[in-house]
């Protein structure tokens, strides 16, 4: 039988999330980027980045592109999985507005004005209040199961069965 436990604090569960591990509790870094992407090199305009940042209107991905244009916020993890994680890392580095490439990915190359950013953040609290009320309360099992154990250690001695020390194997 499980041992009774009270319903935690918000102050408990903070201490329960400080301690938790960090991809537990916060949303990855995620960006959102307009892109102009083809197939493979030989379907890139001629001096395409020049003018695309002289201001001049991206042309149209090569057919059978299929993303987003522009692609909204996008969590890290996503990005990476489209675009691997070269592309990735660099979308994150990249300057904010500014037409940059060309990069290969598995899906072609890509040139990419980056529009917004945000870092990795907490997830809100209340959001994730139920998992780590899950975890304060397994903690305090645990706790009451050792506890248990210790006081019946005291009266009792534990005798474990001997383990197999020889392996035969099969005819």
């Amino acid at each position: 039988m499980k041992p009774a436990i009270t319903p935690p604090t918000d102050e408990q569960l903070k201490a329960v999330r400080a301690q938790s591990p960090k991809e537990n509790i916060m949303l990855p870094s995620q960006a959102s980027f307009r892109h102009v992407s083809f197939r493979d090199r030989t379907e890139v305009p001629h001096g395409l980045l020049k003018r695309l940042r002289a201001g001049e209107a991206p042309p149209a991905s090569s057919p059978g592109i299929r993303l987003a244009n522009p692609l909204p916020p996008t969590y890290r993890p996503q990005l990476e999985q489209i675009f691997g994680k070269d592309v990735a890392d660099s979308i994150f580095t990249l300057p904010l507005n500014e037409w940059q490439g060309p990069f290969t990915s598995p899906r072609g190359v890509h040139f990419l004005l980056i529009t917004a950013r945000e870092p990795e953040k907490p997830i809100p609290f209340a959001e994730i209040r139920g998992m780590l009320e899950a975890k304060w309360i397994e903690q305090r099992e645990n706790e009451a199961i050792a506890e248990e154990a210790r006081k019946l250690s005291e009266e009792y001695t534990i005798v474990l069965p001997e383990t197999a020390t020889r392996t035969e194997k099969k005819p």
